[in-house]
Order: C-alpha cells, then sequence, then structure tokens
C-alpha cells in the first residue's frame, strides 16, 4: 500500500470506501473538534504525536521508507495547531522538516489549514563535517497563517492501553 502511494486509482477508491465504513464505527462522533487532551466518554482526542498511515494528499504521503508524522497540540490560548514532519533523506544524510500549520475546525470531520512556517534540522544521522544551513530562519513565522488547504478526518479512535 505504500501509505497511498502505490495504490491504482480503483485501489484507492476501494480504500476510501472501506476507511468510510470504518469511519461510521467511530467511538469519535466529531473528530475534527476533539482536540481535548484527555479522552473521555470512550471518545479520543487528536492531541499528540501521529505516524501517518495513509493519505490520498501527494504532499503528505511518502513511501514507507521515509519517516513522516504529525505533532498535533493546543496551546495555552487555546489555539490548535499541527506540525507534518517529514524525515526527507539525501545522498549526504537526513533532514527532518516540519510544516507548521493553524487547524481550525469547520464541520463535525474537516479542518482548514493556515500554514505559519516551515523548519528544518539536520537528523541524528547527519555528518559532523557537512555543514548545515536552515535557510527557513530567514523567513518569519506567520503567526496569522496563510491558506494552505484543507483535510477531511473521519476516525479517531481511542488507543488500546
Amino acid at each position: 500500500m505504500q501509505r497511498g502511494t502505490a495504490m491504482s486509482r480503483d485501489q484507492r477508491a476501494k480504500f476510501v470506501t472501506l476507511l468510510q465504513r470504518l469511519a461510521a464505527l467511530n467511538p469519535t462522533p466529531r473528530p475534527a473538534e476533539a482536540w481535548d487532551l484527555s479522552s473521555k466518554d470512550g471518545c479520543g482526542s487528536l492531541v499528540g504525536m501521529w505516524d501517518l498511515v495513509w493519505s490520498d494528499a501527494p504532499d503528505v504521503a511518502r513511501p514507507e521508507s521515509v519517516k513522516a508524522g504529525q505533532q498535533i497540540s493546543v496551546d495555552s490560548r487555546g489555539q490548535r495547531t499541527i506540525t507534518n514532519l517529514v524525515q526527507v533523506p539525501l545522498p549526504w544524510g537526513t533532514v527532518e522538516l516540519g510544516v507548521e500549520t493553524l487547524a481550525i475546525p469547520q464541520s463535525p470531520t474537516g479542518v482548514d489549514l493556515r500554514i505559519r512556517g516551515i523548519d528544518a534540522k539536520p537528523a541524528a544521522s547527519w555528518p559532523w563535517f557537512v555543514p548545515f544551513i536552515n535557510v527557513f530562519d530567514l523567513l518569519p513565522k506567520n503567526e496569522a497563517g496563510s491558506p494552505f488547504g484543507s483535510f477531511e478526518d473521519f476516525i479517531l479512535m481511542v488507543p488500546f492501553v
């Protein structure tokens, strides 16, 4: 499946149909609004570190050999952020990219995203003798965010303990 990157159009359509059937069993009725810091009433919380399992977004879906995930958080002002984290392998080392977005729930399953900033850092495997310059340090963070896109969050399950 390669997180959705190696699927044909028909395979993707079948997978989405199965995903929607699974969503009907979702114990969290409004997953896009589940930003509580603790699970309650059998519902899950978006807050935390998530591994990417499948996506139909080409900018996020990467082969399983590339580590990809999301850090989802709420700050003290109640501002919701989603940071996409991707490790990008280069011939001389690996770079960890973080794209931070404001997350604004628009419906029980829909979230609009506004990009705030991009950060890059060398992974632990980066060779000591190769200089690293984070060009994103030259760009100021946009607190209000700029339009970036949206997504549907169909399923939010309580983790198994």
